[in-house]
């Protein structure tokens, strides 16, 4: 395969429509945000070129176009509906896929994504930032201004994490 069977994009499903795959969508996707040639989108899509990122899940609310606020239960009756063309999708077993929502969003799934083991984003503790920053060569000065700055230890909590399996 060419340069171009590790492309990856990541297209967030805010206006996904009912279909039996995100095939469809997926090629429209590509050919109207990033102007991607038809002919050649549906070959990145149908060729499995494309490994599909997902972000936003938990943000999939009914009735954002006509300002409707949509009431929970309709959310997640939406939520659902794209669980199941992602998992239609994922029939075809050559897709690779990830899908990124909030842990609470992930609970309140009726049909989980059929993805494998789920991972949880978690913030580091500080021992486990301690010992990244002991690998880097070079780092004296940053580690020194990092333990004598409460603001800068708190700054590097929020922005560390760690992957673990969860659910």
């Amino acid at each position: 395969k060419g340069p171009g069977a590790w492309w990856r994009r990541v297209l967030q499903p805010q206006s996904l429509q009912a279909s039996p795959t995100l095939d469809p969508w997926l090629v429209d996707e590509l050919v109207r945000r990033y102007s991607v040639p038809r002919k050649a989108a549906h070959q990145l899509i149908y060729d499995r070129q494309i490994i599909f990122c997902f972000d936003g899940l938990d943000e999939l609310k009914p009735g954002e176009a006509d300002g409707h606020e949509a009431s929970h239960e309709e959310a997640v009756q939406l939520r659902a509906e794209c669980v199941e063309t992602i998992n239609n999708t994922l029939d075809d077993r050559s897709v690779q896929m990830i899908v990124c929502c909030r842990d609470q969003t992930f609970r309140e799934l009726p049909v989980k994504p059929r993805l494998g083991c789920p991972l949880q984003v978690q913030p580091l503790t500080e021992e486990d930032g301690k010992r990244y920053l002991a690998d880097w060569a070079n780092l004296d000065g940053l580690r020194e201004v990092i333990a004598e700055s409460a603001f800068l230890r708190e700054k590097a909590d929020r922005k560390s994490t760690r992957l673990n399996s969860s659910h």
